[in-house]
């Protein structure tokens, strides 16, 4: 290391000598004249030299530290002086700074920016351009996107070294021009949109007329809704819409929730208080118009099968979901019941085994949809595996009711029925749509058939697993799995095939869900109860399943007794303890008997078991709390909803659930 003696030349080194060299020629030229104090002027004269020598010192320091480079000393002052020109007088704007954001320098192209839109110069990276210089070291050589002085910047950070310090040199590049030309480009996108009608077929043929008149007043509606926005909509089919627009508008439909639906809520059916509903699909994003097509088409069945009266929005990765505030109802027929039936019957006949299952935790309805749908198996020449945990109570409770080898052989625990799965495995999953919530997600993924037959809302799982079922037939107006099962019975069957025990399985599980044929019912619900009962279900037997012993008629009550009326018509109920059954029953009780309060439209069961946190949801009619239940994780349908929390505790899942109700209410209140 070469001593300071012998070190080269630099230009800094000029700095003090010619400092003291100008104050010197000042003083001999002022000295000359008289009106002038000269020893007045000695004293501004050395105070100016000592403060000038201090300036100097920090410049030299400052450049010293900010282009050391490492070279050797002779290369080192010849590559500071070239670096800082070439930096100052750079056409890019350039900003040094420390790796806290601290502005260091600026070179003159950014300087001047700084100056006509800063009042004062700004202390940290941050404040220019709203974005950290953490962000903008992590962007690496892509850079990152931010916006300035009216103009949007690509702005890479480059990290550098000065006696041990960390600095960021950070390049503004403007890409105003490009950036709004992209902007001009995407919102001149076609977005494609399918809109349909979706319970036009529920009114009768008495309202035949008048409902024309409804249809045509939504048209009507639908058309000046498109002219708005200078789209283009068509009848493609009876009472189906495809609209294409810009892009540019789909972020105003989704601000506002897709407000069309309520003006064609307000469209009555003649004198009558009945309304017709839509259901919109639409797509955006990068790819062809062809494939938005599809994904407008794919949002459409996902709305669908969330009941009607619901726009989805498909971005490509995930659906976002605008629920409607309108009951769903049958959107399928009897016919599409019997098709179905004929085409898993098809699908069961190719397969080499076939495993059924149901959700975690079985309630009567999964279980008795099962046995359903091994009865259907059977009938087509299959022995089916039922997919169970066989050690749950309720399990237990309907094997010690069949009480017979057929079954006990039958239903198989999931880490036995691995071994079975194959790559030409039919799974059918019955009451639930939700992988995270399957009896076995290892065995869905690993077979290579999958059936979902299901009457929960559909819901967007963000990080899903992927499932491409073969049939998902998924029909939120259904009661339960067990209805829907039954109607597949009643169109495959013959008369008097259906064992009276499985039959009265079946209608126990339509009974749970319905709390006996007094919530969620409709015509094709007592119709699928008929048909139960004519193979020999006797409903008294039924509800042998849903009697109480007195620890839980107690469990119940205390429960109950702790419930706390929220937002007037909001009832719920918490737990504290720590409970060890396993039993949900218990829970849906407790919801059941909120519900009959006066004045509670909904009620919410809220216990923990095995460090999870169960709610269990009601609803009277007028409150739709699946969309309630989905924002804190759960799902359901309109009159009955559920939810399992992990990684919660009590008290936080009640201000989520309480949170979920404000926003329901508010949402609906703005209606």
């Amino acid at each position: 290391m070469q001593s300071n003696e012998h070190q080269a030349f630099t230009p800094t080194r000029l700095i003090k000598p010619l400092i003291t060299l100008a104050l010197l020629i000042i003083f001999a030229v002022l000295a000359g004249t008289t009106d002038v104090n000269r020893y007045f002027l000695a004293i501004i004269i050395f105070v100016a030299n000592t403060l000038l020598y201090v300036l100097a010192d920090k410049l030299i320091i400052f450049f010293s530290l900010r282009f050391n480079t490492g070279l050797g000393s002779a290369s080192n002052p010849m590559l500071q002086n070239i670096t800082l020109q070439f930096i100052k007088e750079l056409y890019l704007p350039i900003v040094i700074c420390s790796d806290s954001g601290k502005i260091i320098y600026c070179n003159d192209s950014i300087a001047g920016l700084i100056q006509k839109n800063f009042k004062q110069m700004p202390k940290s990276i941050d404040e220019i351009c709203n974005v950290r210089i953490s962000e903008i070291a992590s962007a690496g050589e892509n850079g990152l996107e931010a916006q300035a002085f009216g103009c949007v910047y690509n702005i890479t950070g480059y990290k550098i070294e000065a006696q041990n310090n960390p600095y960021y040199i950070t390049i503004w590049n403007e890409r105003t021009e490009l950036f709004m030309l992209n902007k001009r480009l995407n919102d001149e996108q076609s977005v494609v949109a399918y809109i349909i009608i979706d319970n036009i077929d529920e009114l009768s043929q008495a309202l035949l007329e008048k409902t024309r008149e409804a249809t045509h007043q939504v048209e009507q509606t639908l058309k000046a809704w498109a002219a708005e926005v200078g789209g283009i909509i068509k009848e493609y089919e009876r009472n189906k819409y495809i609209f294409i627009f810009e892009s540019r508008y789909l972020d105003a439909f989704i601000e506002d929730k897709f407000k069309i639906r309520e003006k064609i809520h307000d469209i009555r059916v003649g004198d009558t208080n009945l309304s017709l509903t839509i259901s919109i699909g639409a797509a955006r994003f990068s790819g062809t118009l062809a494939s938005r097509e599809a994904g407008a088409q794919s949002a459409l069945e996902f709305a669908l099968k969330r009941g009607g009266d619901t726009a989805v929005y498909n971005n490509g990765s995930e659906n976002m979901i605008f629920d409607g505030r309108v009951k769903s109802s049958s959107k399928s027929t009897q016919v599409r019941a019997r098709m179905t039936a004929a085409k898993i019957c098809s699908i069961i006949k190719n397969s080499s085994n076939i495993l059924i299952m149901g959700h975690q935790s079985p309630d009567y309805d999964s279980i008795g949809a099962c046995i359903g749908m091994a009865r259907l198996a059977q009938s087509a020449g299959a022995n089916p595996k039922i997919v169970i945990n066989k050690e749950h109570i309720n399990t237990k409770l309907c094997l010690d009711y069949l009480n017979s080898d057929e079954y006990n052989s039958m239903l198989i625990d999931p880490a036995d029925a691995q071994d079975l799965v194959r790559s030409d495995s039919l799974v059918i999953i019955v009451d639930v749509n939700n992988p995270m919530r399957f009896e076995s997600l290892d065995i869905a993924l690993n077979s290579g058939h999958v059936i979902i037959i299901d009457h929960h809302s559909k819901m967007a799982v963000k990080d899903a697993v992927s499932i491409k079922p073969e049939i998902e037939y998924i029909e939120p107006y259904a009661s339960s799995a067990s209805e829907l099962v039954a109607e597949f019975l009643e169109h495959t069957l013959s008369f008097g095939t259906l064992p009276p025990k499985e039959a009265l399985l079946l209608l126990s599980g339509i009974m749970l869900d319905t709390k006996q044929f007094t919530r969620n019912t409709g015509v094709r619900t007592f119709s699928a109860g008929q048909y139960l009962r004519s193979e020999g279900a006797i409903p008294a037997d039924a509800q042998a399943f849903f009697e109480s012993n007195l620890d839980e008629y107690k469990r119940s009550a205390v429960c109950a007794a702790d419930a706390k009326i929220y937002r007037e018509h909001f009832a719920i109920a918490a737990m504290r303890q720590s409970t060890n059954f396993e039993d949900k029953i218990t829970a849906a009780k407790v919801a059941d008997i909120l519900l009959d309060l006066k004045g509670v439209d909904a009620s919410f069961a809220v216990f923990e078991i095995n460090n999870v946190i169960h709610i269990s949801a009601r609803s009277a009619g007028k409150i739709n709390v699946a969309s309630i239940i989905e924002g804190v994780g759960g799902g359901g349908y309109y009159e009955a909803a559920g939810a399992q929390i992990k990684d919660s505790t009590l008290d936080e899942t009640l201000i989520k659930l309480k949170e979920q109700i404000d926003l329901y209410i508010d949402t609906t209140a703005s209606k």
